[in-house]
């Protein structure tokens, strides 16, 4: 089970590093803010609810995380497919073909 964990800690770390690049620090508080209130609630309804009622909650929150994953890579590719664009329809440097023998800064 602990390995489990530690593997999807590694690729949710990952999967911030590379959305939030700019922003990284604010990024990852963000995330343990999340993953604390997470133990917190499951903590506290544990006690209170049978295991049928945490299961199905559990499952509507693997349902949502990965419905939220995969919009953020829909959204990341489209970004990624503008920026390669970008670079497609970018006009090339020549600035070393107009330069004469001499002309040298």
């Amino acid at each position: 089970m602990y390995y489990w964990r530690k593997y999807f800690l590694y690729l949710s770390v990952a999967l911030y590093a590379s959305v939030f690049a700019e922003n990284c620090e604010a990024a990852f508080s963000n995330y343990r803010l999340w993953d604390s209130i997470g133990f917190l609630m499951a903590f506290g309804y544990s006690a209170s609810l049978c295991t049928e009622s945490k299961l199905i909650i559990v499952t509507c929150v693997l349902l949502l995380g990965m419905c939220g994953y995969f919009i953020a890579e829909a959204m990341e590719r489209k970004k990624r497919k503008g920026r390669q664009g970008d670079r497609v329809n970018a006009k090339p440097s020549t600035s070393h073909v107009d330069r004469k023998a001499g002309d040298f800064p």
